[in-house]
């Protein structure tokens, strides 16, 4: 014989799982919107799956926004850097203020300005010529009277005056890029650094 209380058991837990059944059902309901809406601004009916998904939404752009924000920042930061470490000399390079403006000069974005910066360079180059009494009456001139005997570098020298001639002879017509740029710069560089110029 089943005692009293496993007989009322089974109408409980059957109650029990239709509360459940359609607590559920009224919350899927409500959620999709089947009945009435739980707003209707300008004649537009809204639903609450409607503002969820909205407030979803929104939290999502807010989310991209900061996030696009900060990474911004900091491939900002990360281009400053590279460019602070690659494109600018330290204050302990310059010993030589005329050669300080050039190095900003070759560094910016504007071609025009690398080709005064070069043309500047070799201007420095005929003032360390003149200094250390080559004689001519041109850079030209000095510079054949120099050797690698006396002047290590001369090969460079050359180099680097000859497209400064392109670029003032040519003008316009000479196309310079910041690499052909930089790499005639760092041919000055070179010679006035073992002249002890800069």
């Amino acid at each position: 014989m089943i005692p009293d209380s496993f007989a009322i058991m089974p109408d409980t837990i059957i109650a029990f799982f239709s509360w459940l059944f359609s607590s559920v059902t009224s919350i899927f309901s409500f959620l999709l919107g089947i009945g009435e809406p739980t707003l209707v601004l300008a004649g537009f009916k809204i639903f609450p799956l409607d503002i969820i998904l909205a407030l979803l939404l929104s939290g999502v752009i807010v989310f991209y926004m900061s996030f696009k924000e900060k990474y911004e920042a900091i491939g900002a930061k990360r281009e400053k850097r590279i460019s602070e470490m690659y494109l600018r000399p330290s204050p302990a390079e310059v010993k030589n203020k005329r050669w300080d403006n050039i190095s900003y000069m070759i560094r910016t974005p504007n071609p025009a300005d690398w080709r005064v910066a070069i043309i500047e360079c070799d201007s420095m180059l005929d003032d360390l010529f003149v200094r250390l009494g080559y004689p001519g009456s041109s850079l030209g001139e000095r510079m054949k009277s120099a050797n690698k005997a006396n002047f290590p570098t001369i090969e460079d020298a050359w180099e680097a005056h000859k497209v400064r001639n392109q670029i003032a002879h040519a003008g316009n017509g000479f196309v310079l890029d910041q690499r052909e740029a930089l790499r005639v710069f760092y041919l000055y560089e070179r010679v006035f650094r073992d002249a002890g110029y800069i």
